[in-house]
């Protein structure tokens, strides 16, 4: 198996992603300030993807995430990618997973992290993680090195 460091990274940051959410869970909290006023914890059921888009299509962002697992271990086994950029592909997996996860067994997803200042819609890790992987991913092809696979 080519990119192993991609599994492992997605299969830390799935861990962190299930424990925070089994954890805000479990202390069944329904507000708590982190930082007043510019951070809290505010557990929100999301039945949607990101930014609640296509709430309350479950069936059809399970089959889409699949589709799209399908592919990107199909992606990760034609060539050894450099190593910033299995760390970001490992974040976005991870991620992905962690969500997958409660749609499959929930029926929708915990999000829980609440910037107050400005309106954002609550997130969870996953979320967190998914978006600096893409980030990393975006930068490395628009100013990263001209040889991305070894």
């Amino acid at each position: 198996m080519k990119n192993k460091k991609i599994f492992f990274i997605a299969l830390l940051v799935f861990l962190i992603d299930r424990l925070t959410k089994i954890f805000i869970v479990n202390l069944n909290i329904e507000y708590h300030s982190i930082i007043k006023n510019i951070l809290s914890i505010t557990p929100t059921i999301n039945t949607g993807a990101a930014f609640s888009i296509l709430q309350n299509q479950q069936t059809f962002l399970i089959i889409i995430s699949c589709f799209a697992f399908l592919y990107l271990f199909k992606l990760f086994n034609k060539s050894i990618l450099k190593l910033p950029l299995q760390i970001a592909w490992g974040l976005v997996l991870g991620g992905a997973l962690g969500n997958f996860f409660d749609r499959v067994f929930y029926g929708f997803v915990l999000d829980f992290i609440r910037f107050e200042p400005v309106y954002f819609p609550v997130f969870n890790f996953a979320d967190a993680f998914i978006t600096i992987g893409v980030i990393i991913i975006f930068y490395y092809y628009l100013f990263g090195e001209k040889k991305l696979h070894d």
